[in-house]
């Protein structure tokens, strides 16, 4: 099983790209629309034992283009209340710097509780063609790991599922690598139906939502796993203009779910 901290790393770059495909002409590339979407994390089910409750959490993504780079961060914060009256702070942090032509990614992600450091993670990964390629870790000890064939990062994975869910597809599988995790996991990617609407739009820029929409449940498995069942599997209401408007966060120690609250649009680089 992943531990919560590679949980939530692998919730989070899934569902921040389910976040940021902008709707594509035919024939086109896939564009991406940089922006900073904000959450409202309400929880809906406590898996730590002596816990009974929960805070209000916050989870914020940005998508950010540069001249060479996406640039990808998420932040997450949300307490836990104690039987003994305590809360438990859960706050993570992630980064990664994915190059335009997907062949190379940086990224560092950390964990804390009560500001105590429970795990850190960082190191850079590089990609073949053929998605073989290396991941180097230097925290949190020196570590060469190889990546399989068909192996893609954040980016490049979703303006690929994208393109095969504008083809009609209602199943898409892939094999990523995000950063979350020392190795790499498999996802898979399902429709259910359309996304359901927001009771109020968020402030900010609401003009950035609309178009064709999707319910996606996303779940991902080790790679090597030969059963059906999911590390983890969380649902995103997605708008082909280029928003995730509700998802859902199973960070293992609790299930929250995430409502728009704000959304940002964010300029492309002058290059």
């Amino acid at each position: 099983m992943l531990s919560p901290h590679r949980r939530l790393y692998g919730v989070l770059a899934g569902l921040a790209l389910a976040a940021c495909a902008a709707a594509p002409a035919a024939g086109q590339e896939i564009d991406l629309q940089p922006h900073q979407a904000h959450y409202r994390l309400d929880l809906t089910e406590l898996r730590l034992p002596g816990a009974v409750g929960g805070t209000t959490g916050q989870f914020i993504v940005r998508l950010q283009k540069r001249c060479t780079d996406w640039v990808l961060l998420t932040q997450l914060s949300m307490g836990l209340e104690m039987e003994s009256g305590e809360i438990l702070e859960i706050a993570s942090t992630g980064a990664a710097e994915e190059s335009l032509d997907g062949r190379t990614m940086t990224f560092e992600s950390e964990l804390r509780m009560n500001d105590s450091v429970i795990e850190v993670l960082q190191g850079t990964a590089m990609r073949e063609t053929d998605g073989s390629g290396t991941v180097d870790l230097t925290v949190p000890s020196p570590t060469q790991i190889e990546l399989p064939k068909g192996t893609q990062f954040p980016v490049g994975a979703f303006r690929s599922t994208v393109k095969r869910l504008m083809a009609g597809e209602k199943i898409v599988d892939y094999v990523l690598f995000d950063g979350s995790t020392p190795e790499p996991i498999r996802g898979s990617d399902v429709v259910l139906g359309e996304a359901r609407a927001l009771d109020a739009p968020p402030e900010g820029d609401p003009g950035l939502i609309g178009g064709q929409s999707w319910q996606i449940v996303t779940s991902f498995f080790s790679l090597e796993a030969t059963d059906t069942q999911p590390l983890v599997s969380n649902t995103a209401d997605v708008y082909l203009s280029g928003i995730t408007t509700r998802l859902s966060l199973d960070i293992g120690l609790a299930v929250t779910e995430g409502t728009l609250t704000l959304l940002q649009e964010l300029p492309q680089p002058t290059c």
